[in-house]
């Protein structure tokens, strides 16, 4: 497999991954208030996929979790995890909240 050089020099990133023990409990209690979850379609080159974000907004925490059909049932990918540092990340996932799927 082929490795972008862009990834090998990439740098780990300590916050990110500090909060990674996040993920478990703010998906187990998505349905807590401070918590906003929501599926999306996402359009790619192969067709459409719903993902499911999970937003701690307060602590600009989200998880984003891929749907997958299977034979016993859906199964639910872990996609990536990401404190939301920027303005315009806010923005955009508060766009996609508003534009979710209904």
């Amino acid at each position: 497999m082929k490795t972008r050089r862009k990834e090998k020099e990439r740098l780990p990133d300590l916050d990110r991954a500090g909060r990674l023990p996040w993920a478990k409990p703010i998906i187990e209690h998505e349905t807590v208030v401070e918590i906003l979850a929501w599926d999306f379609d996402e359009a790619t080159k192969w067709g459409t996929i719903v993902r499911t974000y999970i937003w701690l907004k307060d602590h600009d925490y989200v998880v984003i979790l891929e749907r997958q059909k299977k034979e016993k049932g859906d199964v639910f990918m872990l996609v990536t995890s990401f404190l939301v540092t920027f303005e315009s990340k806010r923005r955009d996932l508060q766009s996609r909240y508003e534009r979710r799927r209904k």
